[in-house]
């Protein structure tokens, strides 16, 4: 009993504490400042209601429809049910990080440094915080739980965490994404072009079917498949998008680099690697 207290309800606690506290230090998003999370908030009030069909962010439509859902069932305001779902996703996150870090590490001391970190990060907790509309809130949760699905090599539920996770934030993808990089290095075999196969397919549902039966009205994408939107993608090269994709590139030679022995010959796969270490 101590030792599933000192395991579990302790890091859980601490979670809690630290959204807590993070979110007194934290003030609230003005309206001038809502900007597309107008667009959330009008997804749950009205669902796919004309006036709020702008891509993308019509296509991250689960995190709205939970506080529409949760507006109606428990009478809160629209405001208070997406605070629950941020509290809920922060929490889920920080207590996420703790036990991957400790699975990866074998080291409660590593764990909570983790927690840390992610805490009093700009981005993870604290935004989220200051415009609990954002769908991000639940994304972080879910690419946690891939990133757990890829570590221990569980194909199907990966594919299909990520598909679902595709309807919070396109980030999502990017565990899977790792997760074949650190394959490829493995060589190609019958699998591998069958689990690749699986995955477009599934990707292309996800991301396929709700640009498919939702119209919307305006798209603002910074990337589009049209000469415009290719004169954009030039224009924007040495900015945000490039610093992004480097950032994804870096992280997946980082992942390749911890998760797979330098040896070229070694036969061992990358889960294997990571339980020797």
């Amino acid at each position: 009993m101590l030792l599933f207290v000192k395991s579990f309800i302790i890091p859980f606690g601490v979670s809690i504490a630290l959204v807590v506290l993070i979110d007194i230090l934290t003030n609230n998003v003005t309206p001038k400042q809502l900007y597309d999370s107008n667009i959330y908030i009008g997804m749950a009030e009205h669902a796919f209601a004309p006036d709020v069909r702008i891509s993308p962010s019509i296509y991250r439509f689960v995190p709205p429809f939970l506080a529409g859902s949760i507006h109606r069932l428990l009478d809160l305001s629209i405001y208070k049910s997406f605070k629950l779902i941020t509290y809920i996703g922060a929490v889920s996150q920080l207590f996420g990080i703790f036990l991957l870090v400790r699975h990866l590490a074998k080291s409660e001391k590593s764990a909570y440094m983790g927690m840390m970190c992610v805490a009093f990060s700009m981005y993870n907790v604290k935004y989220p915080l200051f415009d609990v509309h954002r769908p991000d809130n639940l994304a972080y949760p879910v690419v946690l739980v891939t990133a757990w699905l890829a570590i221990k090599d569980y194909f199907v539920p990966l594919l299909l965490t990520t598909m679902v996770g595709l309807q919070f934030r396109e980030f999502v993808i990017v565990p899977l994404l790792a997760y074949f990089a650190t394959e490829l290095q493995h060589g190609v075999n019958k699998t591998l072009i069958k689990n690749i196969a699986i995955a477009m397919i599934g990707l292309l549902i996800a991301i396929g079917i709700p640009r498919f039966v939702i119209p919307v009205i305006e798209h603002a994408e910074a990337v589009q498949l049209s000469p415009k939107a290719m004169d954009q993608v030039i224009q924007l090269l040495p900015s945000g998008p490039a610093i992004l994709i480097l950032s994804i590139l870096f992280w997946l030679i980082f992942y390749h680099s911890w998760f797979y022995i330098a040896d070229p010959s070694s036969e061992m796969h990358w889960t294997e690697c990571l339980e020797n270490k």
